[in-house]
């Protein structure tokens, strides 16, 4: 049996009156931007006043339940205040500049997103990379393409760390000019064609791009060697131009300049003349109280210097009194003897 309309009737205020206490108190503590709330408003329709729209609902249990979903969808929406900015552009200069927005480029296939993902996740397996670098070498009009060799002469100055340094380095330019390699065999074919424009010039973009970074791993690895010369020589090779070798094909002749250059310069400063040292001269003199240690012994040295220095002076002064002595008594003598003889 049914229940009776009055009761529904209570019981659908009672629904009614919780139902706007939620609704108030989510719009007092919620917040949303003004180009979001109109957006919002223009996708559905207005919040509908409880008590109004209970009016026009009939006492069935079925337009009862579907009021109720009705104002449980209107309820879940983000219903805010519109928060408006009157603030004069001078004043908003003086805020700084608004963040921009990190931008992105066009969206890849899935399938290229996927297998390029894991490779920087994981990275190549030996055995697949090893096959690359073999498949792309460089062109052979293309020598330089290659990682530069380190030059014997800079190999013998360069400490242990740094040469395992400039290894990894190079190995990390030989994966380079692979693919810049690949790149270009990929652009020769479309440039003989000249067809498909835009993709010529991403290619060409990408492996440029990948020229100047072969380029600064060089710079990188010279600096490192750079570092365990001395100064001078430091100054002669630095500028020296890349090609096959890092320090180039005439880093051996610039080393010798470089040792004549500083073996001239040596010539021509002369030898200097030498300057007897102040504690030499007067080393002689009454009040010289000797070197610097001495000058700043410790209160202890110097009291036993000077107790040791006493003792000797007395040593000395025993040692005079008793050799005058026996000359006294040497002198004595022989006047006796003298007087003896006489008589």
């Amino acid at each position: 049996m049914g229940k009776s309309p009055d009761k529904c009737i209570k019981k659908m205020k009672k629904r009614l009156e919780r139902l706007e206490r939620k609704l108030q108190k989510k719009s007092r503590h919620t917040t949303r931007s003004p180009e979001r709330r109109r957006s919002r408003t223009r996708s559905r329709s207005p919040i509908r006043n409880p008590t109004e729209e209970y009016q026009s609902i009939s006492t069935s249990p079925d337009r009862v339940q579907e009021f109720e979903n009705t104002l449980a969808i209107d309820l879940t929406s983000d219903d805010t205040k519109v928060i408006t900015e009157d603030v004069d552009s001078e004043v908003l200069a003086l805020l700084g500049n608004y963040p921009q927005e990190e931008k992105y480029g066009p969206d890849l296939l899935p399938s290229i997103v996927t297998r390029w993902e894991a490779i920087i996740k994981k990275g190549l397996d030996k055995e697949e990379r090893k096959d690359l670098l073999k498949k792309y070498p460089p062109p052979l009009n293309f020598k330089i393409l290659n990682a530069p060799k380190l030059n014997p002469e800079a190999r013998a100055a360069a400490g242990e760390n740094v040469l395992k340094r400039d290894k990894a380095i190079e190995a990390k330019q030989q994966q380079i000019s692979c693919a810049i390699s690949a790149l270009g065999c990929a652009l020769n074919n479309m440039c003989k064609s000249a067809v498909d424009k835009d993709n010529i010039a991403l290619i060409s973009d990408a492996a440029r791009l990948l020229c100047d970074y072969h380029h600064t791993e060089s710079l990188t690895r010279k600096n490192f060697i750079l570092t365990g010369l001395d100064k001078s020589t430091k100054e002669s090779v630095k500028d020296t131009r890349i090609d096959e070798w890092l320090f180039g094909a005439d880093f051996a002749d610039k080393l010798k300049a470089s040792k004549a250059i500083n073996r001239s310069g040596q010539d021509l400063k002369g030898k200097q003349p030498q300057t007897q040292n102040n504690n030499q001269q007067n080393r002689h003199h009454l009040n010289f109280r000797g070197t610097t240690n001495n000058y700043f012994k410790t209160k202890t040295q110097k009291t036993h210097s000077r107790v040791t220095a006493r003792k000797g002076h007395i040593n000395q002064y025993k040692n005079t009194q008793s050799v005058n002595t026996q000359q006294t008594n040497y002198n004595n003598r022989q006047q006796q003897q003298n007087q003896h003889r006489r008589r």
